[in-house]
């Protein structure tokens, strides 16, 4: 596979620099204000999510910020165009590989880096194809998540289709803390932009008496959020 965007390794996680991302995005705006405008409006957790480092450019000091895969799909999705999909797509198969690919000896012997050898191809063909395989599943989700619809709960559920019912999809985010005891989910996943809260009016046909109705509805983002939180 063609490394479009260097992944390396910070504090035991695989990790992509923020300004090689900005770059192969070809975004417009300047790293400094894109990347303070994407942290704050998306809601990343300095040290989990992404980390402040001091790098040097040409000469100079400079702060660049190592992402996460996750980080870095979020917001290669979020440019909207033809580089940001590759990006994602490509994050998506190193992730997969990564989680493929068995720890393999050092050998010791010829015949055993023969064999080594052979086992890493075996390995990368099949790797391969679960690619191929899931790639309809790939499309699927990048149709999805940049699309500008909103969705409500029991609608994610079989969208995501991991084998569960929106009840059972409830009773998973209460307990990883996305959603509170009667469903509605915590402030700070609102902020993110990965729900809102929706509400609509009604007239009880007899009394007259108006009626307020509030629903969590799932933005295009949230839709990936809820498949990743349920699959990790």
């Amino acid at each position: 596979m063609t490394e479009l965007i260097k992944i390396s390794e910070h504090e035991g996680q695989k990790v992509v620099s923020a300004r090689e991302l900005h770059s192969f995005l070809e975004v417009t705006s300047r790293f400094n204000d894109w990347i303070t405008n994407r942290l704050a409006e998306y809601g990343f957790e300095e040290g989990l999510e992404v980390t402040k480092i001091l790098v040097t450019i040409s000469g100079q000091k400079a702060f660049d910020y190592a992402l996460t895969l996750d980080a870095a799909k979020e917001l290669s999705m979020v440019e909207r165009n033809e580089k940001g999909k590759a990006a994602r797509r490509y994050f998506i198969e190193c992730e997969k590989i990564a989680q493929s690919v068995p720890a393999i000896a050092v050998p010791q012997s010829l015949p055993e880096a023969l064999r080594a050898y052979a086992l890493e191809v075996e390995t990368r063909m099949a790797v391969e194809a679960k690619l191929l395989e899931a790639q309809p599943k790939v499309d699927f989700f990048d149709t999805v998540t940049q699309s500008q619809d909103e969705w409500d709960m029991a609608k994610v559920a079989k969208v995501i289709n991991v084998g569960i019912g929106r009840n059972t999809m409830f009773k998973i985010l209460r307990q990883k803390q996305v959603l509170n005891s009667v469903n509605n989910p915590y402030q700070r996943y609102v902020s993110a932009g990965y729900f809102r809260m929706a509400t609509t009016t009604w007239n009880d046909p007899l009394t007259g008496v108006p009626h307020v109705n509030a629903k969590t509805v799932v933005t295009q983002k949230g839709v990936d959020f809820i498949r990743r939180t349920l699959t990790a």
